[in-house]
């Protein structure tokens, strides 16, 4: 059971990422990892569906503007900065709860376009992550898609009112994979 992303070494930033897991009933499933880093910086991504979604084993830890749900657990580990991040459990300061109702799939459905299907785009202006987020464009602009950011919203995806919706994660997640490969 090997993480999705593990970083070791040095100061990591992972930003614009959809990590999605095989189960959350598997031990040591977990989304992203922060090894031995001095410092890790996790600023807009989508995780989701892992036995636990961000584990800091050590170092500096910072995660901002993320979506962090359908984990067993969102995050694991101490002294980790979590801000302006929509989880189920609620972690962190600024916190946005992506499923305050009864059936979390339902209030899923109401942040997520077609999250059961994998299209974690922001679904429309009452999602609860649109411009939920704080301003990081002192480190980048775009989202997942290239899309400026400009109400910055949790998670990978920016949304689009033109349009919006109907994003395949899948072509982006490769391409995103293959530029961390080649550098």
């Amino acid at each position: 059971n090997i993480p999705v992303y593990t970083f070791s070494g040095g100061t990591c930033w992972l930003t614009n990422s959809v990590v999605v897991g095989a189960s959350t009933s598997t031990s040591n499933n977990w989304g992203v990892t922060q090894g031995s880093s001095d410092a890790m910086y996790i600023y807009n991504c989508t995780i989701s569906n892992n036995q636990t979604g961000v584990v800091r084993t050590s170092g500096t830890l910072t995660v901002t503007n993320c979506a962090v749900f359908n984990n067993g657990d969102d995050f694991w580990g101490s002294s980790t900065t979590i801000d302006y991040c929509a989880s189920d459990d609620g972690d962190g300061d600024h916190a946005v709860n992506i499923s305050p109702g009864a059936t979390e799939a339902t209030d899923w459905a109401a942040a997520f376009t077609d999250y059961a299907n994998g299209d974690f785009s922001v679904k429309d202006t009452d999602s609860p992550l649109y411009g939920a987020g704080t301003d990081l464009s002192a480190y980048f602009t775009t989202d997942i898609a290239g899309t400026t950011r400009s109400t910055w919203d949790i998670g990978a995806f920016e949304y689009v009112a033109s349009g919006g919706g109907g994003v395949s994660i899948i072509p982006i997640i490769m391409n995103h994979l293959q530029k961390m490969r080649a550098n």
